[in-house]
């Protein structure tokens, strides 16, 4: 993947979930990063305020962006006792309610950095949808660095007004 030209993933959203605010769209994320420490036994998940945002952050395998089709996850479903998720749906629904209520996301992972846009449906231009715009990783793994990057974390920064301060 270029880092001049990115990837655009439908991510096939269009106005769901209108009564969810920011912090049903942060349970979700922070339920992920969680999913995925309990599934690797990686250390803690850390959640902290920084001076542009939230940050939640694990240290697992890293978000694909195949991760954000809705299917069920084989390695969750034989796992079910440890997991919340299984299907997809939560990361998915939790971009589309943090971007309609104008909370910029950041995804970065050793993988690819992933925010979301809104853009026409490939095909119909007239249906607008929610797209996740994959660019190759902003500061990609090096030998050292390896297992620091291979982690997925949500930046949660720019609330859209004061009420969206307090993730309500």
């Amino acid at each position: 993947m270029s880092k001049q030209e990115p990837q655009y993933f439908d991510l096939d959203i269009g106005e769901i979930l209108d009564a969810w605010m920011p912090r049903h769209a942060v349970r979700e994320i922070i339920a992920n990063a969680l999913d995925e420490q309990a599934l690797t036994g990686t250390i803690d998940v850390v959640i902290s305020e920084t001076p542009s945002g939230w940050l939640i952050r694990d240290r697992g395998r890293g978000l694909r962006y195949a991760h954000l089709t809705q299917n069920e996850d084989a390695e969750k479903l034989s796992n079910s006792s440890k997991v919340i998720g299984k299907f997809g749906f939560g990361l998915k629904d939790a971009l589309a309610t943090l971007h309609r209520r104008r909370v910029e996301v950041e995804i970065l992972s050793a993988h690819g950095d992933i925010t979301v846009i809104e853009r026409p449906k490939h095909g119909f231009p007239q249906v607008p949808t929610l797209h996740a715009v994959i660019r190759a990783p902003n500061d990609p793994p090096t030998s050292r660095r390896a297992a620091k990057r291979a982690r997925r974390a949500a930046h949660l920064a720019r609330w859209a007004d004061e009420r969206t301060n307090r993730i309500d």
